[in-house]
C-alpha cells in the first residue's frame, strides 16, 4: 500500500481550492473591472442618454480601476440630435470608498470634473433648449423617502465653461462664462447636513462671479454670499434695445448679497442680507445724439434685505452721485427721451412688477442724490421763436421712508440751483397708502428770461429780465368733503421788464410784484389771494397806425388748422386787495398826426374785494398825477356783475395839461393847442341797468393856434364856440349830465358825452345866441332874442324896449371877452317902404296945412314949421284930395269930400272926375315909395343907432364891434326891420 502525501491532505486541499477560487474571482473581477465595466458603462451611456434625455452621447474613453474603485471618463459629449452641444467633459473622475458597504451610503473620496462645457440656448420661439428635461419627470410620483444616501469628501470642478445663446431676440446674443471653478468638501445627502463650497466664474468681458457658502440637499438649503463684480453693460445692448431705442455707451454693475435658503414642508424660504447693487460710470446715448443723454458716475443700492417666504424687501439706502441727464424736444415736436423709451415694454414691466410683488411689503428708507445736473433743450421752432437751453443743478435730493405700506411716512428734501443763480429747496412728507403729501418749496432768483422762448411762441413779447421768488406749501389729500389739493404761499417777481417785439418799446415792467398769502385748491379749483402788491409798475396802451391796440397785437394769430384752445377749467378767484405803489400808465395814439401821448404818473392806491365769477363789491381808491404835476384821484365802489351791475365812482383831476391832445384838435377841429388845462369832477352811478352821471369840467386858458392845413373831420366853429364858452377869467365850465339805460343798444357813456360836446359846437354854428343866453341863467328862447333888435317900420329910432335886451347882451359880452360882435342892419322893403311913403305923405299934408295957415294969417316968421303942424282927421281927408290933385293934375275930383270953411276961397283946379279916398291913398303911397338909397340910409341909420348905444357909457370897447361882412348891405340878404348880431 502506497504511502499518503501530507501536502495533499484534505485541509490543505480545501485551502488550495479557496485560494484558487479567490484567484479566479480576482481574475474575473479584474477582467470585469478593467475591461468589461468600461464597455458596459459606454454602452449604457450611449443607449440610455437618448432614451432618457433625448440627446446623443459620445464617449472618448472610460477607465475603471476595480481595486481603487475609481471611474474616469474622458471626452464625454452630449449633444442635440441635430448637432449642437449640450454638455461636454474633458475628464470625469470619481473615487468610490469601500466604506460605502458598511455605511449604507454611496461614499466617495472625491469627484472631479475637468473642463466641463454646458451650452444653453433660447430658441427663436422662446423655448429653452433644456426645457424638455424639466418636464420629463413631471408625471412621476414624488418620492417621499428622500434622496439616496451619498457622502462625498471632495467635489471639484475646474476649467468649466457655460455658453449661453439667445436666438429669440433680433440679431441674436451669445455669452461665454469661462474659468468656472467649483469646490465642495464633505458633501452629503444625510438629513440636516450642510457642506461648504465655493464657486468662481470669469465672463468673456471681464466680469467675475463668486459664491462662497454651504449647501444642504436633505432638506435643500444653503447659506452663503454671492458677488458679481464689474459686469459690463454695453455688450448687453441687444436686451437694452428691447426697452429703449438708446445705446448703452458705458457702465458696469456689481451685485452682491448674503443669503439663506431653506425648504420646509415643500415651501421655499429665501432670505437676503447685506445686499448691494453698484452701478459705475453709466451712460447711454440716444440715436444720433452728439452727447450722452444720461451719465451716472455712481449708483449705489446698499444694505438690501429680503425674505421671499415672508414677502418683504428692505433697501437700506439708494444713492446716486455725480450724474447728468439731458432731454430735448426736436424740431418735429417730439421729446427725445419719450421717443427712446418703448412704452409697450414699460407697460409690461410695470404690470409684471405689480404682479410679482402683489402682497409684498417693500421699504426703501433712504434715497439720496447728489450733484445731479439736469439739462433741457427745445428746438421746436413751430411753437417757440428761438431754441431753449436750460441747465439746473440738484445739489442734494433725499427721499426717506419710501414704502408701499399704509400710513408709512415718506420724507423728501431737495436743494438745487440753476446756472443763473436760481435756488430751489423742497421738503415733502407723504404717505403712499392712502396717498397723502405735504410739500414745502422755496425758490429764489429764478430767471424768467429762461421761459422767453415759450412766451414768444404765443405772444409778441420779449421778457428781458425778471427774477422769481416764492414759498409754497402744498397738501395732497382729500378729507371728507374737502379738496384734493390745497396750497398756500406767496410769489414775488422782482425787476421785471417785457418789451413789445414788434414795436420795440417797453410794454410792462415793475420793481416788485408780491402775491401775498395765496390759498389755492384743486377739485374744486379755487384761488384766494390776500393781497397783490405792485411797486412801481408801468405799462402802456397804444393805438397803433393800423387801428389796433398794442395789447391786442400782443397775441399772435393762430395758424389755420391749428388745434382749438383747451377747454377752460372753471375756477373761482378772490383777491382781497390789489395795491399799487408809484405806478405809471402811458397812453398813446399813432393814428393821429403828431402821435398823441400822455401818462398817468406816480399813482398809488388799491382795489379791494376782486372776485370772479362770484362778483363782489370792490372799493377803488387811486391817486396820482396826470403828466408831471396835475393830481388826479379815483374813488368809489364797483360790482362788475352783468346781472346786477353797480357802480358809484368819483373821478377828479386838477390842472391837467391839454397840450398833449393837440393831435386830436388838429385832426377833428383843424387848430393846434397853444395852451390849456382841464380840471374835472366826474361822478357816475350805475344801479342795475340805469346810468346816471355828472361831468363837471373846467377848462382854463384854452388857446388855439393858427388854423392848420387840410380839412378837419368836424366842420364846426371851434374858435367861436370856445369864445362863447370861455368866461372873462379865461375858463370854460361844462356841466354834462348823462342818463340812460344799458339795455339801450344805442346808449354809451362816451357816446353821450361826445354828443353833448359836439352838440355845443353845433349849437354855436346854428344858434350861438341860444347857447349864450343859456349860459347866463336864461332860457334858449331868451338867448335867441339877444340876436337882433327890431325897429318900427320906416324908423331908425332905437325902441325903448330894446335897451333891456341890449343890456343883457352887453353883460354877456363882458363875461366873454374873446367874443366880437358883428352888426348887420336890415330893412323890409315893403313895411319900411310903406312907412317911409306914408311919412312923406304926412309931411306933404302938414306942409299943405301950413300953407293954409299962412294964407289965413299972412306970412309971419313966428309961424311954426310944417313938421310941428298937427292934423286932425278932417284935415287929413281934405288935404289928401288936394295933395292927390297936385300930384296927379288931370284926374277926377274926389267925391264925398266934407265942406271946408275957409276965410277966403282957395284956388283949385277944376276936377275932371271924382276919385275915392282909398284909391287916392294907394296912388299916393305908390308915388312916394322910397328908392334904394332911401332904404340903405334907413339901414345905416339903424346900425348907427345900435352902435352908438353899445359904445355909449363905455358899455363895449370899439374894437369889439366888427363891421358887416361884404355883401351884407344887400336888403335881400337881410329883409327884416332889425339890426342883427353875429358873433366872432
Amino acid at each position: 500500500m502506497a504511502s499518503v502525501d501530507k501536502s495533499t491532505s484534505p485541509g490543505r486541499r480545501r485551502w488550495l481550492r479557496w485560494v484558487a477560487g479567490l484567484g479566479v474571482v480576482g481574475l474575473l473581477y479584474t477582467a470585469l473591472g478593467f475591461w468589461a465595466a468600461p464597455a458596459l458603462i459606454r454602452s449604457q451611456l450611449i443607449a440610455r442618454v437618448p432614451e432618457h434625455l433625448g440627446r446623443v452621447a459620445e464617449v472618448g474613453s472610460i477607465r475603471v480601476n476595480p481595486f481603487r474603485l475609481t471611474l474616469t471618463i474622458s471626452n464625454l459629449l452630449i449633444r442635440e440630435t441635430n448637432g449642437p452641444r449640450l454638455l461636454s467633459l474633458e475628464r470625469f473622475h470619481a473615487d468610490l470608498q469601500a466604506a460605502s458597504l458598511w455605511r449604507r451610503a454611496l461614499v466617495l473620496r472625491e469627484v472631479e470634473l475637468i473642463g466641463p462645457v454646458v451650452e444653453l440656448q433660447r430658441q427663436a420661439d422662446g423655448r429653452l433648449s433644456i426645457a424638455d428635461l424639466f418636464s420629463m419627470g413631471a408625471g412621476s410620483p414624488a418620492s417621499t423617502s428622500g434622496p439616496p444616501a451619498v457622502e462625498l469628501a471632495r467635489l471639484e470642478v475646474r476649467g468649466g465653461e457655460v455658453v449661453l445663446r439667445d436666438e429669440a431676440i433680433p440679431g441674436g446674443y451669445s455669452k461665454r462664462l469661462s474659468g468656472v471653478d467649483v469646490w465642495f468638501t464633505n458633501l452629503t445627502t444625510r438629513l440636516d447636513q450642510r457642506f461648504p463650497g465655493t464657486l468662481k466664474v470669469v465672463g468673456d468681458t471681464g466680469e467675475r462671479l463668486t459664491w462662497e457658502g454651504d449647501l444642504g440637499v436633505n432638506p435643500v438649503g444653503s447659506r452663503g454670499e454671492v458677488r458679481i463684480e464689474r459686469f459690463p453693460l454695453p455688450p448687453q445692448r441687444v436686451y437694452w434695445a428691447l426697452a429703449m431705442a438708446a445705446d448703452v455707451a458705458e457702465g458696469a454693475v456689481s451685485v452682491g448679497f448674503d443669503y439663506a435658503l431653506t425648504e420646509r414642508d415643500s415651501q421655499w424660504a429665501v432670505d437676503l442680507t447685506e445686499g448691494y447693487v453698484r452701478l459705475t460710470n453709466f451712460g447711454f446715448n440716444l440715436p444720433q445724439a452728439t452727447t450722452p443723454t444720461l451719465i451716472l458716475a455712481q449708483l449705489d443700492v446698499e444694505k438690501v434685505e429680503a425674505s421671499l417666504g415672508e414677502r418683504w424687501v428692505r433697501v437700506g439706502e439708494v444713492a446716486v452721485r455725480d450724474g447728468r441727464f439731458s432731454a430735448k424736444r426736436g424740431s418735429d415736436g417730439s421729446v427725445d427721451v419719450a421717443q427712446a423709451i418703448r412704452p409697450e415694454f414699460v407697460e409690461r414691466l410695470v404690470q409684471e412688477f405689480h404682479d410679482w410683488f402683489d402682497g409684498w411689503k417693500i421699504e426703501v428708507p433712504s434715497v439720496l442724490g447728489e450733484r445731479l445736473e439736469l439739462r433741457w433743450g427745445d428746438e421746436d421752432l413751430r411753437e417757440i421763436t428761438t431754441p431753449v437751453s436750460v441747465v439746473a443743478q440738484v445739489d442734494q435730493i433725499r427721499l426717506q421712508g419710501l414704502s408701499n405700506q399704509s400710513n408709512q411716512p415718506v420724507n423728501l428734501e431737495l436743494r438745487g440751483q440753476s446756472t443763473t443763480r436760481g435756488q430751489l429747496t423742497v421738503q415733502a412728507d407723504a404717505t403712499l397708502l392712502p396717498a397723502a403729501a405735504t410739500v414745502k418749496a422755496q425758490f429764489q432768483n429764478v430767471k424768467l428770461a429762461n421761459v422767453q422762448p415759450y412766451i414768444g411762441s404765443f405772444l409778441n413779447l420779449q421778457v428781458d429780465r425778471g427774477e422769481l421768488d416764492g414759498q409754497w406749501t402744498v397738501h395732497y389729500n382729500r378729507p371728507a368733503g374737502g379738496p384734493l389739493i390745497t396750497a398756500e404761499g406767496r410769489l414775488a417777481v422782482r425787476d421785471f421788464l417785457a418789451v413789445e417785439t414788434q414795436a420795440g418799446r417797453d410794454f410792462l415792467k415793475w420793481q416788485e410784484l408780491d402775491v401775498h398769502n395765496v390759498q389755492a385748491s384743486w377739485e374744486p379749483a379755487r384761488i384766494h389771494i390776500e393781497e397783490i402788491r405792485l411797486r412801481e409798475p408801468a405799462t402802456s396802451f397804444v393805438l397803433m397806425t393800423n387801428g389796433q391796440l398794442n395789447v391786442q397785437a400782443l397775441v399772435k394769430s393762430t395758424p389755420s388748422g391749428a388745434p382749438s384752445p383747451a377747454t377752460v377749467i372753471p375756477v373761482t378767484v378772490e383777491v382781497d386787495r390789489l395795491t399799487f405803489t408809484n405806478a405809471s400808465l402811458y397812453a398813446g395814439d399813432q393814428t393821429v398826426p403828431g402821435q398823441f401821448s400822455t401818462t398817468l404818473e406816480r399813482f398809488s392806491g388799491f382795489v379791494s374785494e376782486i372776485a370772479w365769477p362770484n362778483y363782489r363789491k370792490s372799493q377803488v381808491e387811486l391817486a396820482g398825477y396826470v403828466g408831471a404835476r396835475a393830481p388826479f384821484s379815483v374813488s368809489g365802489t364797483i360790482l362788475p356783475d352783468p346781472a346786477r351791475m353797480f357802480l358809484d365812482m368819483h373821478v377828479t383831476t386838477t390842472n391837467a395839461e391839454l397840450l398833449p391832445f393837440t393831435p386830436y384838435m388838429i385832426k377833428f377841429a383843424g387848430y393846434p393847442l397853444r395852451e390849456g388845462r382841464v380840471t374835472a369832477d366826474v361822478r357816475y352811478r350805475v344801479d342795475g341797468q340805469q346810468v346816471v352821471g355828472e361831468n363837471m369840467i373846467l377848462i382854463d386858458r384854452l388857446t388855439l393856434g393858427p388854423r392848420s392845413e387840410g380839412r378837419p373831420l368836424l366842420d364846426l366853429p371851434i374858435k367861436l364856440g370856445i369864445a362863447i364858452l370861455k368866461d372873462r377869467n379865461g375858463r370854460i365850465t361844462l356841466d354834462i349830465p348823462v342818463k340812460g339805460s344799458l339795455n339801450d343798444p344805442e346808449f354809451g357813456v362816451g357816446k353821450v358825452v361826445w354828443q353833448a360836446v359836439k352838440g355845443l359846437f353845433v349849437k354855436v354854428a346854428t344858434a350861438p345866441f341860444r347857447l349864450l343866453g343859456s349860459l347866463f341863467g336864461g332860457s334858449e328862447e331868451e338867448g335867441q332874442a339877444l340876436q337882433y333888435v327890431e325897429f318900427a317900420a320906416g324908423t331908425s329910432q332905437l325902441p325903448v324896449s330894446a335897451t333891456n335886451q341890449l343890456e343883457r347882451l352887453v353883460s354877456a359880452l363882458n363875461q366873454r371877452p374873446e367874443l366880437y360882435l358883428v352888426l348887420r342892419g336890415g330893412v323890409a322893403a315893403k313895411d319900411d317902404g310903406q312907412a317911409l311913403a306914408q311919412e312923406r305923405i304926412s309931411g306933404e299934408l302938414r306942409r299943405l296945412r301950413q300953407g293954409e295957415l299962412n294964407n289965413l294969417a299972412g306970412t309971419a316968421p313966428a309961424t311954426p314949421p310944417a313938421e310941428g303942424v298937427s292934423l286932425d282927421e278932417a284935415d287929413r281927408v281934405r288935404l289928401l284930395g288936394q295933395l292927390f290933385t297936385n300930384t296927379f293934375p288931370v284926374v277926377v275930383a274926389p267925391t264925398n269930400s266934407p265942406p271946408v270953411e275957409l276965410a277966403a276961397p282957395l284956388e283949385v283946379a277944376a276936377p275932371v272926375a271924382p276919385v275915392a279916398p282909398g284909391i287916392m291913398q294907394q296912388r299916393l303911397l305908390e308915388h312916394f315909395q322910397p328908392g334904394p338909397a332911401d332904404l340903405e340910409a334907413l339901414r345905416a341909420a339903424r346900425v348907427a343907432a345900435v352902435r352908438s348905444w353899445l359904445l355909449g357909457s363905455n358899455r363895449l370897447a370899439a374894437e369889439r364891434l366888427v363891421g358887416p361882412a361884404p355883401g351884407a348891405t344887400n336888403d335881400a340878404a337881410l329883409p327884416q326891420r332889425v339890426v342883427e348880431f353875429s358873433l366872432e
